[in-house]
């Protein structure tokens, strides 16, 4: 499933175009995060997500967001997530240039272990 997904070369442009194109539906916008979240766990999807430079071209303006709501608050800790299983190793990534969203992930943490809520989702 993940694997297929992400090696469909039209559907991974139109990701990074709804991830790009932050104020015309944030709801799709935090769906294709969302999927690319997902599809990050996955080492063969993640060889198809970074090929295409999705960290880069799609999420990397997600996380620059300054959209104040909850929903694009919770999409920028998903797009942080991403970036984290998909480049999070190398030294020069890009959440080398969000240091906050990385205290984002903490209090994600945070929440998950004491099982509440944050920015309206229930992490786990």
């Amino acid at each position: 499933g993940k694997v297929i997904l992400c090696s469909e070369k039209q559907l991974l442009d139109t990701m990074k175009d709804a991830c790009t194109k932050e104020r015309d539906n944030p709801e799709i916008r935090m769906r294709a995060v969302s999927v690319i979240m997902h599809a990050s766990s996955s080492d063969a999807a993640k060889t198809h997500l970074l090929q295409a430079r999705i960290p880069e071209e799609a999420l990397r303006a997600v996380m620059a967001s300054d959209a104040k709501t909850l929903q694009a608050s919770a999409t920028r800790i998903r797009a942080t997530l991403a970036s984290a299983n998909l480049c999070g190793r190398e030294e020069r990534s890009i959440l080398s240039t969000t240091p906050d969203m990385l205290s984002e992930i903490v209090r994600c943490v945070q929440h998950a272990m004491e099982e509440t809520e944050y920015c309206g989702i229930k992490w786990s």
